[in-house]
C-alpha cells in the first residue's frame, strides 16, 4: 500500500490529514506531530524514524514568519529524499497547463487558470480565484478567497489576506505582506507591508 506521513501539528495537521484521505482513499495516512519550544525550534528528532521507501510526504504548518517554517520542514523532509506531491481538494479547478510545485496547497474550490506557475510550498486558500498566466513564486501564501488577475506576479514568501484582489499584470514583490482588503492597482516594492492596523505601508530597510 502507497504510504503518506503528513507533518505538521494543530488543526492544520487534522485537516491536512482529512484532505489527503479524501483526495485520495487508497493512502495509508501517517500523521506525524511536530511541535517547536519557546524559541520557535522544531523537535525534528520526530522525523529519525520515517522511512522513505516508496513513501511520500506532506508539510502541513502555517504562515509563521512569512512562510519560512513551512519551508524549513519542507527543506528537512527533502533532505530525507522524500517526494512531496501538491495537494489538490476537491472541488479545486486547476487548469491542465499550470504548473505546481512540490508541496503546494489548493483549497476547495480555488480556481487556478492557464498557464499558471505556482512555486513549491506555495498555500492557496479556499475558494482564491488565479487568473491565467500568473506567477506565484516558493512559500507564498494565499488566503481564502483572494483574487489575482491575469499575468500578476506574487513574490516568493509573499502573503495575500483575506478580501484582497490583484489587479491585472501587478506584481508584490517577494517577502511582502498584503493584509488590507480591497483592490491593489499599483505594484508593490519587495518587502512592504500594508496591513489594516498601520495607517501607511512600512517597508523593511537593510542597513
Amino acid at each position: 500500500m502507497r504510504s503518506k506521513y503528513v507533518i505538521g501539528n494543530g488543526a492544520l495537521l487534522d485537516w491536512a490529514m482529512a484532505a489527503w484521505r479524501e483526495v485520495d482513499p487508497g493512502l495509508d495516512l501517517r500523521p506525524v506531530r511536530l511541535d517547536q519550544d519557546a524559541a520557535y525550534v522544531f523537535d525534528l528528532s520526530v522525523l529519525d524514524n520515517l522511512v522513505v521507501d516508496g513513501a511520500t510526504a506532506f508539510a502541513a504548518y502555517d504562515d509563521q514568519f512569512l512562510n519560512f517554517r513551512r519551508f524549513e520542514l519542507m527543506a528537512k523532509l527533502k533532505e530525507r529524499g522524500f517526494s512531496m506531491p501538491a495537494l489538490v481538494c476537491p472541488g479545486a479547478l486547476v487548469a491542465n497547463t499550470a504548473s505546481l510545485g512540490e508541496n503546494v496547497m489548493i483549497g476547495a474550490g480555488a480556481i487556478v487558470g492557464h498557464d499558471c506557475q505556482i512555486g513549491f510550498n506555495t498555500v492557496i486558500g479556499s475558494g482564491a480565484n488565479i487568473g491565467s498566466a500568473c506567477r506565484i513564486g516558493n512559500s507564498a501564501w494565499i488566503e481564502a478567497g483572494v483574487v489575482i488577475g491575469r499575468a500578476a506576479r506574487i513574490g516568493a514568501n509573499a502573503t495575500l489576506g483575506s478580501g484582497v484582489i490583484i489587479g491585472d499584470a501587478i506584481e508584490v514583490g517577494k517577502f511582502c505582506v498584503v493584509d488590507v482588503a480591497g483592490k491593489i492597482t499599483k505594484n508593490i516594492a519587495a518587502k512592504t507591508f500594508l496591513h489594516a492596523s498601520f495607517d501607511t505601508s512600512i517597508n523593511i530597510v537593510e542597513l
